[in-house]
């Protein structure tokens, strides 16, 4: 029995190694998208829809991080007629990342808001997508400029197949809001 738990524990890492290996960054905004932390390399925005509580305008789903590559942290980006982009979940069909900054100002000294999912593109669900001087992007806020997604996988899962962390809305284009944009080799 030991010997079969090695072996689902080896096969269980080889496979994760294997699908993050398949992924390379890329300069490219559109497409279907990984979306690394530069701040916490190997962590992913990851977006989850099966408990769907419909909120209205508000949204529903949950938006956090995750340690590795899956069908969940895999967002096709779109550039909208008005200049802006979407960014909807590959794997959640009609869901798409929604920041709301309410409450977010140049005083807030913490990140705060709200990032879900919503299943339309309204307002809150379009994003300026910032390229950076060191190779990364920032996801700026449309309806509220200057405020920007920042990721903190902290607090982590206690299950480490669970998502965990925070993704957030921070007033700064900081270390935490700027991300690696991956694709597929």
């Amino acid at each position: 029995m030991k010997n079969l738990f090695i072996l689902v524990l080896l096969f269980t890492a080889t496979t994760f190694n294997f699908a993050q290996s398949n992924f390379k960054k890329t300069n490219t905004i559109e497409g279907v998208r990984a979306i690394e932390s530069k701040a916490f390399k190997g962590h992913y925005l990851t977006a989850d829809s099966r408990y769907w509580h419909d909120q209205g305008e508000h949204g529903g789903g949950t938006v956090n991080v995750l340690n590795r590559i899956g069908t969940h942290q895999q967002f096709k980006i779109t550039k909208r007629s008005d200049g802006y982009y979407s960014i909807a979940s590959t794997f959640f069909k009609k869901r798409f990342l929604r920041m709301d900054a309410r409450g977010v100002d140049a005083s807030s000294k913490a990140p705060g808001g709200e990032v879900n999912l919503q299943n339309y593109v309204g307002s809150f669900e379009k994003f300026k997508i910032v390229k950076n001087s060191d190779g990364t992007v920032s996801f700026e806020s449309a309806v509220f400029p200057g405020t920007f997604l920042t990721l903190n996988p902290n607090p982590r899962a206690k299950n480490p197949d669970h998502a965990g962390g925070k993704v957030q809305v921070q007033n700064r284009n900081g270390a935490h809001e700027r991300f690696y944009l991956l694709e597929k080799k």
